[in-house]
């Protein structure tokens, strides 16, 4: 896992090779043409035009990310590693490259519609379907961290308040967690103090299958970092999630 950090400077610097290979070298000269281009189609495109007159902001340039290729050995598959084969269920390209490069079974979406509650609905009946085939599933859902990003707190409740209502609602309904363990989390924090990552740490929730609720705590227990504080897992690394899914706080396998 990596490190979010709050940014500062919204200056788009060039990009730099990171050695002097040729490939490199060209990658970031051919990188930065096609950014320059760019920069000189969008300040000529009509639709900026118009949002200029209207006073709204425009769009100026892209931005580029996570530019790279795979490692000389690959890393291990998912069923290699943890002894179970799985499935991903997600809606952004980064996600589902990674479920590819794991071997997962590759059940993406795409991006939400503007139905928001028909879209979790969509989420959740995929995930209960993969459930059904894999033993392992992975859900990426994307809702909540925009509109951290937009310092939305409204929007960011809402969207959260749907993923409870439409996501987890029907997931589940007639669900056996006598035969399923589950595990709530997220991948960083997006403060909308900051408009952007931090690194906070974000609650996990674990339930199911040989899981017993923490004694002395809430028979309901709300799921936040409220809650969370107070749980038994305490602060735990990235790492250690799997783990814990898979064999349970006590060890016991699933």
């Amino acid at each position: 896992m990596g490190q979010a950090r709050k940014a500062t400077d919204l200056h788009v610097p060039s990009v730099e090779p990171l050695d002097r290979s040729p490939e490199a070298v060209r990658t970031a000269r051919a990188t930065n043409l096609f950014l320059e281009r760019a920069r000189a189609a969008l300040a000529d495109d009509p639709v900026n035009t118009r949002r200029a007159r209207a006073g709204a902001k425009v769009a100026n340039g892209l931005l580029v990310r996570n530019a790279g290729s795979l490692a000389p050995t690959p890393p291990p598959t998912f069923s290699a590693k943890y002894g179970r084969a799985g499935a991903a269920v997600t809606e952004m390209p980064v996600e589902r490259g990674i479920a590819r490069v794991l071997h997962l079974e590759d059940r993406y979406l795409g991006p939400m519609g503007l139905d928001r509650d028909e879209g979790y609905r969509e989420r959740a009946a995929t995930t209960r379907a993969a459930l059904d085939a894999f033993p392992f599933v992975y859900v990426h859902l994307k809702g909540p961290d925009e509109p951290g990003h937009d310092g939305d707190g409204r929007l960011k409740q809402e969207i959260i308040e749907a993923i409870d209502r439409s996501f987890f609602g029907p997931f589940l309904d007639g669900l056996d967690l006598r035969h399923v363990r589950v595990a709530v989390t997220a991948d960083h924090a997006t403060p909308v103090l900051l408009k952007g990552h931090s690194d906070d740490p974000v609650p996990l929730l674990l339930f199911g299958a040989g899981i017993t609720p923490a004694p002395g705590g809430p028979e309901r227990p709300k799921f936040g970092e409220a809650s969370a504080a107070r749980g038994a897992l305490g602060t735990r690394a990235g790492r250690e999630v799997l783990p814990l899914l898979f064999d349970g706080p006590d060890g016991r396998p699933q």
